[in-house]
């Protein structure tokens, strides 16, 4: 639907191989971000980790090569855009609007410049913490829980990967076959996988 109202959309780097080739969108490289994203770009969406790469990321050199009225959104992480920078860009007109819900410093102390701005809206970083999402919580847990006791296979392990139900049904005659090599090589073959709850 997007492609139908939309200029076409980029997308950069933080993806797996198989996900660049997803339809509608035209996969760029961190040179060619630094170049041909920002000069093009009307929007900004960061959804990234922070690491050493992203890590101001989006600070006053990248603003200077946006083109103006650009408008920016951070769900990421706070730090992938540096807070002055932003300030900056948008005193300057280069970012029209922002909209974030991380900071460099959290929380925010009260007389942040990006807090009280009309240009910017903030919301904070809780997706996850709203009346439902608990309730979904709750009814996972107990999910897992009834799961476990079955002798089923625990799909929020942290020591395994989490896989799709059905993935999962796959998998169970293979773990059953590694527990009983265990044995056999002299293991218990008994190894509790540890939940999500257990940390």
């Amino acid at each position: 639907m997007s492609r139908g109202f939309f200029p076409p959309f980029f997308f950069f780097f933080f993806l797996r191989e198989r996900e660049r080739t997803t339809a509608h969108f035209s996969f760029l490289s961190l040179s060619q971000q630094n170049t041909t994203l920002k000069k093009q770009g009307d929007f900004f969406s960061l959804h990234m980790p922070m690491t050493p790469e992203t890590k101001g990321l989006f600070g006053d050199a990248a603003f200077a090569k946006m083109k103006r009225g650009a408008r920016v959104v951070n769900v990421a992480r706070g730090g992938v855009i540096d807070d002055d920078a932003l300030v900056k860009a948008l005193d300057s007109g280069i970012v029209a609007a922002a909209a974030l819900d991380v900071f460099e410093k959290e929380p925010p102390p009260a007389d942040h410049p990006l807090t009280k701005r009309p240009d910017v809206v903030c919301t904070p970083h809780l997706g996850a913490s709203t009346a439902e999402a608990q309730d979904d919580v709750g009814v996972e847990i107990a999910e897992a829980v009834i799961d476990a006791l079955q002798g089923k296979l625990a799909a929020t392990a942290v020591n395994a990967p989490m896989v799709a139900p059905e993935v999962l049904a796959e998998l169970a005659p293979f773990v059953e076959l590694a527990k009983v090599s265990s044995r056999s090589l002299g293991g218990n073959g008994e190894e509790k996988e540890k939940t999500r709850g257990d940390r």
